[in-house]
């Protein structure tokens, strides 16, 4: 994403202007059915940059509802969120980023490494839970192999933010034991993934948690025996 802003002198106001209006999310499917065209790379193409959400009807008072928004599971919101945090960051100075390839090149992870913990805290904050953290990693850092932090790393620091002045808890997070890992991973040479989609979206990540969870509690020894033999294959 390329967030672009006037040059004057204000930012701050440009940053509430930009950030407030002007970003929305894109539903090419449902943008291309509603002006009844065929699911094809042409009909997505004419599609404008942007285009605005739409929202249910409430037939019972003629207004508008929830936004209509499919989720895909494919960790769209990760990458929103490390878009949006590491083009602010760049804009104001705090971290230099460049092209892929430079950065890999450069072999200085420094501020990607701050990219990533920035993002990780807003991406849970926003989620209002403390994740695996693998979306935001894999927006951040590309294909690896990830093992997550420990969630105090974060949960501690957002108990201690009702109580501490802002740059208190910011310096908390970036000192914090990140003790995440990764490695570098890319699939085999001529294999191919192949991705499908129902076409009706995908599941709710809270209700899909809280019904396991609730699962798990009403049948202990079933669920067990389930896990064990999916961790087997």
């Amino acid at each position: 994403m390329l967030i672009k802003l006037p040059p004057t002198s204000n930012r701050r106001e440009e940053l509430k202007t930009y950030l407030g209006k002007d970003i929305q999310l894109s539903l090419p499917s449902f943008q291309i059915e509603r002006r009844g065209l065929p699911l094809t790379p042409e009909s997505l193409a004419s599609i404008p940059s942007f285009a605005s959400i739409t929202f249910n009807t409430d037939d019972g008072n003629g207004g508008d509802c929830k936004p209509e928004v499919a989720k895909t599971g494919l960790g769209s919101s990760a990458a929103m969120t490390t878009a949006v945090v590491g083009a602010l960051l760049h804009y104001l100075g705090v971290i230099k980023l460049s092209s892929s390839k430079d950065q890999q090149d450069r072999k200085d992870y420094t501020d990607i490494d701050l990219l990533h913990k920035i993002a990780q805290t807003a991406h849970c904050i926003a989620q209002g839970k403390v994740g695996s953290g693998f979306d935001v990693s894999s927006a951040v850092y590309g294909s690896q192999r990830y093992v997550r932090f420990s969630p105090e790393v974060i949960s501690s620091v957002q108990v201690a933010a009702q109580a501490l002045p802002a740059p208190e808890v910011i310096s908390d997070i970036l000192n914090g034991n990140w003790d995440h890992e990764r490695t570098e991973f890319s699939l085999p040479p001529l294999m191919t993934l192949l991705l499908g989609e129902p076409g009706t979206g995908g599941s709710s990540t809270p209700s899909m948690v809280g019904a396991v969870k609730k699962w798990q509690k009403f049948d202990p020894q079933k669920s067990l025996d389930t896990w064990r033999r999916l961790s087997h294959g």
